[in-house]
């Protein structure tokens, strides 16, 4: 849990970047379990990532908390060591399982 303690600031700086690119949070989110299209640049481009977020956004309630849960745990201002920030193997359990 601790390797990586002390690389928010860049964790942070690589997350504006892609905000500076033109991604929104809920693009990343839909992003970051498809290791084939963040691998095929042409193919993810901010506006083909936003576009279907932005659908899944629509039309399943609880894509917007999933969303900000990926922007707490993952995004500026969360902790590497932090147990309330950290989910999965490392730390508490996502709080939206939880009931919360």
């Amino acid at each position: 849990m601790h390797h990586f303690a002390g690389q928010e600031d860049d964790r942070d700086a690589l997350w504006q970047g892609w905000l500076d690119a033109g991604y929104t949070v809920e693009g990343m989110y839909h992003l970051s379990p498809s290791h084939g299209l963040r691998a095929e640049r042409e193919l993810s481009t901010p506006e083909r990532v936003n576009m279907p977020a932005a659908y899944r956004a629509a039309v399943d309630p609880s894509f917007s908390g999933l969303a900000e849960n990926f922007r707490r745990t993952h995004g500026p201002g969360g902790s590497f060591v932090d147990p309330s920030t950290l989910t999965g193997a490392f730390g508490v359990i996502n709080p939206l399982r939880r009931g919360r």
